[in-house]
C-alpha cells in the first residue's frame, strides 16, 4: 500500500474559513491518495465539524490582528509568535505536501512556517473586499483562488485563479421529499429558510420571533438560530407555531434537505451563506451584519439585481413581513433566480481541487 501525501488545512474562529474547505477535502478525499490535518483555534467550532469528517484536528493559539489599537494587541502579538514557532516545528517534523486556506487569522503563522520550509500554499480568497490575514498570507501562496471574478483584480495575475466557491455535497443534493417528510410540511405551502449565518445571529433571531405570527400566515418557517443562540427563547403563542414553524440551533448534514424545501432564504451575507445560495439559485433577503465587510459582499450581489438587501439598522418586524411576501411570488423570485446565473463558477471544488493537484 502506497504511504499517503500529507495535506494540511487550517482556518477557524468560525465556520467561514472552515466550511469550503471541507468542500475540496472532499473532492480529494474520494481519490484516496490523501492524509489530512486541520489546524485551527482552540476556542472555536471549527473542532467539531472537522473531527466529524474524519479529519485530525491541531489546536494552535490564535490572536486577531487589529488595525486599531487595543491592548489584546500586545497579549495577542505574542500569542502570534507562539503560534508560528509551533506552526514551524509542526511542519518540520510532519512535512505535509501542500498547505490550503480560506483565510482566518489562525492561518497566518501556519502559512508564514510554511513558506520557510518551501511547502506550497493555496489561499482561497472568499469576500469581494480582501481581509487583513488574506494580505499577510498572499505574498507566500503558490495559488490563490478566488469566488468571484473581480477579485482577480486583487493578486499577481500568475497567481491568482477563478474558481467559484467549493460547495459541500451534502449542499447540492439535497432532497426536498425528504426534508417535508422529515420536518412534517405541508408540501403545497411555501417555505422560507431564516438563518444568520454557520454561528448564528441573535439581531435576525429576535427580528423573526416578532415577526413569526404574521409570517406563519404566508408560509411555513425553518429557523436556525446558531449554537447557544437564543434557542431557548420563548416563541409567541399562536396556533400556526407547531404546525408551521421548526427551530433549530444548528444544521450540519441536513442543511441541503433544508435548502432543497426553500422557497426563500434569508441570511446573513457571509460569503459561505451567499455562495449556497447563488449555487442553488435560491431567491434570497440578506441582512448584512452593519459596518462589515458584508455590506460590501451584499452591495456587489444586489448591483447585478441577485438578492434582495435589507440593512439591519432601523429593520422592523413589518418590514420583514412585507419583503417575504413579495419574493413569495413567483414573478418576484423568477428575477432573482435569472439574475443569479453566470456569477460564479458552480463546481468550485473540483476546480480547487484540480489547482492543488496541479502543483505536483
Amino acid at each position: 500500500m502506497s504511504k499517503k501525501n500529507k495535506i494540511l488545512f487550517s482556518g477557524g474562529g468560525t465556520l467561514g474559513p472552515v466550511v469550503p474547505l471541507l468542500a475540496v477535502w472532499q473532492e480529494l478525499r474520494d481519490e484516496g491518495e490523501w492524509e489530512p490535518v486541520w489546524m485551527g483555534t482552540k476556542e472555536g467550532p471549527e473542532k467539531e465539524v472537522v473531527e466529524k469528517q474524519g479529519i485530525r484536528f491541531v489546536a494552535i493559539p490564535s490572536g486577531k490582528m487589529r488595525r486599531y489599537w487595543d491592548w489584546r494587541n500586545i497579549t495577542d502579538f505574542f500569542r502570534l509568535g507562539g503560534a508560528f514557532l509551533y506552526s514551524l516545528a509542526y511542519l518540520l517534523f510532519n512535512r505535509p505536501k501542500a498547505i490550503l486556506t480560506a483565510g482566518g487569522f489562525v492561518a497566518v503563522p501556519v502559512v508564514w512556517a510554511g513558506w520557510i520550509l518551501r511547502i506550497p500554499i493555496f489561499v482561497h480568497q472568499q469576500d469581494i473586499l480582501v481581509g487583513l490575514a488574506n494580505k499577510l498570507m498572499a505574498p507566500f501562496a503558490t495559488k490563490i483562488t478566488t469566488v468571484f471574478e473581480k477579485s482577480l483584480e486583487d493578486f499577481p495575475k500568475n497567481k491568482a485563479i477563478w474558481t467559484g466557491q467549493p460547495i459541500r455535497k451534502e449542499i447540492v443534493e439535497g432532497n426536498k421529499d425528504r426534508a417535508f417528510k422529515n420536518l412534517n410540511f405541508n408540501s403545497e405551502m411555501p417555505v422560507t429558510l431564516i438563518f444568520g449565518g454557520g454561528t448564528g445571529a441573535s439581531g435576525i433571531n429576535h427580528l423573526v420571533y416578532k415577526a413569526l405570527p404574521d409570517l406563519l400566515q404566508w408560509t411555513q418557517v425553518i429557523h436556525i438560530t446558531g449554537k447557544g443562540k437564543d434557542l431557548d427563547h420563548p416563541v409567541p403563542k399562536d396556533p400556526l407555531i407547531d404546525k408551521n414553524y421548526r427551530r433549530f440551533e444548528f444544521l450540519m448534514e441536513s442543511m441541503g434537505d433544508a435548502y432543497a424545501s426553500a422557497d426563500l432564504v434569508v441570511s446573513r451575507a457571509g460569503i459561505g451563506s451567499l455562495s449556497e445560495i447563488i449555487a442553488l439559485g435560491k431567491p434570497s433577503i440578506i441582512i448584512p451584519i452593519p459596518d462589515s465587510h458584508q455590506e460590501n459582499n451584499a452591495r456587489f450581489l444586489e448591483e447585478k439585481g441577485a438578492i434582495r438587501v435589507l440593512p439591519q439598522k432601523g429593520l422592523l418586524p413589518r418590514d420583514l413581513v412585507v419583503a417575504v411576501r413579495l419574493l413569495l411570488d413567483p414573478s418576484e423570485s423568477a428575477k432573482l433566480k435569472s439574475n443569479l446565473k453566470g456569477i460564479m463558477p458552480l463546481d468550485g471544488a473540483e476546480k480547487m481541487a484540480e489547482v492543488v493537484r496541479k502543483a505536483f
